[in-house]
């Protein structure tokens, strides 16, 4: 069987992930603390506003500023 997410997470490791949960959900939160968990000093979670897919829209400048500061640094790219 393929491996759990947490799993999928902990053989990442050293490459930075970031999850991003929905405010609106307890259990998405959950879910992405819990997969963290598998790799914490790797994994980032984002808890954001505007339910399962609508943080971008619901607060277009952290977004920009999370995943932007998330891929610079992911990536080695000079701020």
């Amino acid at each position: 069987p393929p491996p759990t997410l947490r799993e999928a997470a902990a053989r990442a490791a050293p490459r930075p992930l970031l999850l991003i949960a929905s405010t609106d959900q307890s259990e998405e939160e959950a879910a992405a603390r819990f997969i963290a968990g598998g790799s914490p000093t790797s994994v980032t979670v984002w808890v954001a506003p505007g339910g399962h897919i609508g943080a971008l829209g619901a607060a277009e400048a952290e977004w920009e500023r999370r995943v932007g500061a998330f891929l610079d640094a992911a990536l080695g790219v000079a701020g």
